[in-house]
C-alpha cells in the first residue's frame, strides 16, 4: 500500500508521539534498546490503528515484560 506524503507524515508523527509517551511512562530513552524496540512495534501497530490511544494500548500489550 502506498501512502500519500500527508498520510505518511501523520503516521510518523503518531509513531514518534506514542513512542515518546511510552518511553516517558516506562523510564526508557528512545535511543535505548527498549526505545528502538518500541519504535519497531509502533511502526507495525500504526498499520492497523490510527489514533494515539490505541497505539499506546497496543504498545503496552506488545512490549509487556
Amino acid at each position: 500500500m502506498f501512502h500519500t506524503p500527508i498520510s505518511l507524515l501523520e503516521d510518523i508523527e503518531l509513531v514518534i508521539g506514542a513512542v515518546t509517551q511510552w518511553c516517558a511512562e516506562n523510564g526508557s530513552d528512545i535511543d535505548s534498546a527498549e526505545g528502538r524496540r518500541a519504535v519497531k512495534a509502533a511502526v507495525d501497530i500504526v498499520q492497523t490503528y490510527k489514533d494515539k490511544a490505541a497505539v499506546l494500548r497496543e504498545l503496552e500489550i506488545k512490549l509487556a515484560f
